[in-house]
């Protein structure tokens, strides 16, 4: 009953108005939509907590992969934000049917819960996570990708950059590993 009353209020209200009428599961979540029986290359699970600021950025970073978007599975894991940050990602899956906004009810106090629930519930071949302050350069995802593909490892690691006000810094390169 309550997937079907959320689907009403969805179709029915404002994001606004449908934010404050969810009816969550029993488990504590909900998932505002999920396209099914999709092969996905990758999905790419986004934990996310008030993260109003830098979660456009972050978003926009894995719609422009050079991989093509409708390859990716994008669940992002919104820990119950009290920021807009659950309006900006239903405004998203509005537009691609490939996000997958999944809502908790209540704050898990860190993001192992989220990235947890987003392995459950991932189906593409491979896995990546990306944090709701980062974002991923163009080709990042198909270099990652191919990578895995083109050795049979089972994990990646793709090249990090920290970024701050003082300069960029290389932190970690690409790599993987055999099982």
């Amino acid at each position: 009953l309550g997937n079907v009353l959320n689907k009403i209020n969805s179709f029915l209200f404002s994001s606004e108005k449908f934010l404050e009428k969810i009816k969550y599961n029993n488990d504590g979540y909900y998932i505002h939509q999920k396209q099914k029986s999709k092969y996905y290359m990758l999905s790419v699970v986004l934990p996310t907590y008030n993260a109003s600021q830098t979660i456009e950025k972050t978003i926009d970073s894995i719609i422009k992969q050079s991989i093509g978007f409708e390859n990716i599975e994008l669940l992002i894991i919104d820990d119950f934000s009290e920021d807009n940050t659950r309006l900006i990602i239903l405004e998203y899956a509005k537009l691609y049917p490939n996000i997958t906004p999944v809502f908790l009810e209540e704050n898990s106090g860190s993001p192992s819960l989220p990235r947890n629930l987003g392995i459950d519930l991932a189906t593409g071949r491979y896995l990546t996570f990306i944090d709701s302050d980062d974002w991923l350069h163009k080709k990042g995802l198909e270099t990652l990708y191919n990578l895995l593909v083109r050795t049979g490892d089972k994990y990646a690691v793709g090249k990090t950059i920290k970024v701050t006000d003082s300069g960029q810094y290389i932190i970690g390169e690409y790599n993987s590993w055999g099982t």
